[in-house]
């Protein structure tokens, strides 16, 4: 014992430590890399805004044609802001920082976007003076004569590079007259000079326009707002590390406490299991004890419902008996009738007796017949079927056997039974219990309607997909709502006291749980109606049912 309380101490002691590593480092390992990550971010902003400069004043200076690291080092730029702004270590001061920098930033992107459009108009008209400046100087290299216009041309294409790359103020004046001025002599200029005088027309405005944009790029340029943040990112790094130096004091002071509180509690536990073991052996003993009482207590409701069903099919029985013996008895006094007139024409062997004594005979045989089917359904129905096996019927043979044994109940009360089933329907049931439950809805509506004018029971079936719903309906206009509530509570019955038990319906609806179905209640057509739905048999089944 001593020894698995030692165990169970250095178990809790190891796993309580592993946690408080575990937490500690992965909050360490977390926040180093979030400052990690925002100082990179405000670095790169600081190296690409770098760039852009770079690249601008290399596209002023005509060094570089190609917008290629301008557009890179814009797009950098702006990434980095987004997630600059995404950034957990934030707080509302270092926000309003980080804004105020991308908004600098959104706007730069737009003017280097102006830029770039106006950079491609002026180089073009660069590229243009710069090809014909080559071809004077050709021609003239070649030896050829310069003529006037030439001479003319070459000094303008002078001093449009002058103006590009020094902002001279004489070559602007020059330039500027130039495109002011217009032939006068012939009215119309060649093309050739009107392109020369367009594309330095576009050199005057774009150069002085490129400049103002330069400018203002530069001046958006954030850089002491940038070197600010990196500061407080480093003020902030410096201040995480002080506090990792606190925490891990506390997580020492706390380590410790929980281990000894681990300790105490684990001794405590020790002595708590043991007795939670005798506890256990105590209760499960108990709960053998009670186990066994409550099978015994299953065991008698089981044999108290089975002698309740079996009362009550009795009852029923007993209510129906005068019917039997009536249904019974009749036949019988035909025997008796039939067999006096047969030993008459026997005794006297007259022949005009005799076709009449053949006619008695017949009758004695259908007779006897009757007598057989009454019994034949009375021994069906009146044995306990509780344990029987499902088998498959057909719904005839179901409501045959159950109206064999009222039928002559019914008559005598001039209650007209009808009929309307489908008679091949097949089932596979317990047919002595659905009997059952037939036989008592069928005493429920006798009782309900016999003293009715014009009474009348229905037994109908109707299909509905692979279910057939059977209905006993009566005369009868429906039950009351306050009965309505408690018609399936056992004992409770509306006849007169000593005519019924009030376990019928109750006992019916526990047959057809064992069948998954219910018992239900509805008006039909303003009549009483209980139904009851049951599985019709598919052909596998059936075949399955036939031997071998």
């Amino acid at each position: 014992m001593k020894n698995r309380k030692l165990i169970y101490i250095a178990i809790a002691s190891i796993v309580l430590l592993v946690l408080f590593t575990l937490y500690f480092h992965s909050t360490k390992d977390f926040k180093s890399n979030q400052l990690s990550h925002s100082k990179e971010l405000v670095q790169n902003i600081h190296l690409n805004q770098k760039k852009i400069i770079k690249s601008i004043l290399e596209l002023m200076a005509n060094k570089n044609n190609n917008f290629d690291e301008l557009n890179h080092s814009v797009e950098l730029t702006s990434n980095n802001c987004i997630s600059l702004q995404k950034d957990q270590f934030l707080t509302a001061n270092t926000k309003s920082q980080v804004d105020s920098i991308c908004n600098k930033i959104d706007r730069q992107s737009q003017l280097a976007e102006s830029f770039k459009s106006l950079s491609s108009s002026y180089f073009i008209s660069i590229r243009y003076l710069q090809h014909k400046s080559e071809l004077i100087n050709y021609n003239n290299l070649m030896g050829a004569t310069l003529s006037s216009s030439d001479k003319n041309t070459n000094f303008l294409l002078n001093s449009a590079f002058s103006y590009t790359i020094f902002l001279d103020e004489v070559a602007f004046l020059i330039l500027s007259d130039f495109v002011k001025s217009s032939n006068i002599d012939n009215k119309k200029e060649s093309l050739e000079n009107s392109l020369l005088k367009s594309h330095i027309r576009n050199i005057l405005h774009s150069r002085v326009k490129l400049i103002e944009l330069q400018n203002e790029i530069e001046s958006l340029t954030p850089s002491l707002e940038i070197k600010g943040l990196e500061k407080l990112i480093k003020v902030k790094t410096e201040e995480y590390l002080e506090n990792q130096k606190s925490m891990k004091i506390a997580f020492m002071l706390i380590g410790l406490i929980s281990l000894i509180t681990t300790v105490f509690a684990t001794l405590k536990a020790s002595r708590l299991a043991e007795l939670l073991i005798f506890a256990n052996a105590d209760l499960d003993q108990k709960v053998v004890d009670r186990t066994i009482e409550l099978e015994e207590s299953k065991k008698l409701i089981l044999k108290q419902q089975e002698e309740i069903f079996a009362s009550e099919r009795l009852n029923a029985f007993g209510e129906m008996a005068a019917g039997i013996a009536h249904e019974i008895n009749t036949p019988l006094c035909s025997i008796n009738l039939a067999n006096s007139f047969v030993k008459k024409f026997l005794s006297t062997q007259d022949s005009k007796y005799k076709d009449r004594a053949v006619k008695m005979s017949d009758q004695i045989d259908s007779t006897v017949e009757r007598i057989s089917v009454i019994i034949s359904s009375l021994r069906k129905v009146a044995r306990n079927g509780v344990g029987d096996e499902k088998e498959i019927v057909t719904l005839k043979e179901v409501v045959d056997d159950s109206i064999n044994i009222c039928r002559e109940r019914l008559k005598n009360s001039s209650i007209d039974l009808r009929i309307d089933i489908d008679d091949n329907a097949l089932l596979k049931i317990q047919s002595v219990n659905i009997s059952q439950v037939l036989i008592n809805l069928i005493n429920n509506s006798y009782h309900a309607v016999q003293e009715l004018d014009d009474s009348w029971i229905k037994i109908q079936s109707e299909n509905i997909g692979n279910k057939i719903r059977i209905m006993i309906i009566d005369c009868g206009t429906g039950i009351s709502k306050e009965n309505l509530e408690k018609i399936f509570t056992p004992f409770f019955t509306t006849k007169a006291v000593g005519v019924g038990t009030g376990l019928g319906l109750s006992i019916s609806r526990r047959i057809l749980k064992d069948h998954n179905t219910d018992l239900n209640y509805q008006t039909y057509n303003g009549n009483t109606c209980f139904y009851f739905d049951l599985d019709l048999c598919d052909l596998l089944e059936i075949q399955l049912e036939k031997p071998a």
